[in-house]
């Protein structure tokens, strides 16, 4: 169980950049991928270094978390990926737009992110733990540039105990 809070804690969604206000002019679905590529990239860097000014400023005023029935607002998202924990390290979080989506003036993202933490066990061993969770995180861009509005978890799987992720490219 507490492997399994772990893991949702260290759950982002691949959220990012400013609050809305004017509607961005027309992108091209390619030019908005390439944006919230780069963005995601600094999203997984703020991630393994708990930078929580970068959350601040990449998450909307009322972004939310659904994971399962379990809606988490933005205080508690950020509290919740913003603390190191001396038994647990976010060695790695990266992530990957699948699918992207207009919705009026929202570009809505299904995500593919790969988790890894180093654990110490009670031994004092460290082990490593994998997670991959597939989110459908919603995008809105204005003049400061792109914010993340929400993530949804559509589903996700973990790995620990010496078991590793079984997909040939885990490791890229």
């Amino acid at each position: 169980m507490k492997t399994q809070l772990l893991l949702v804690a260290l759950l982002a969604a691949t959220p990012l950049l400013r609050s809305p206000s004017t509607p961005a002019p027309f992108q091209s679905p390619t030019e908005v991928r390439d944006e919230l590529a780069a963005v995601g990239a600094q999203w997984d860097a703020a991630r393994t270094s708990f930078d929580v000014a970068a959350f601040e400023r990449m998450l909307a005023p009322d972004f939310w978390v659904q994971i399962g029935s379990e809606k988490i607002p933005r205080a508690q998202f950020i509290d919740m990926i913003s603390k190191s924990r001396p038994e647990a390290r976010l060695a790695r979080f990266e992530s990957r737009i699948l699918t992207l989506t207009r919705e009026k003036d929202v570009w809505a993202a299904v995500v593919l992110e790969k988790l890894e933490a180093e654990v110490k066990g009670a031994d004092g061993k460290t082990c490593k733990n994998y997670s991959l969770w597939v989110t459908r995180d919603r995008f809105r861009k204005d003049a400061q540039g792109w914010t993340c509005l929400s993530s949804e978890a559509l589903g996700s799987e973990s790995w620990s105990g010496g078991q590793v992720p079984p997909f040939d490219d885990w490791s890229s």
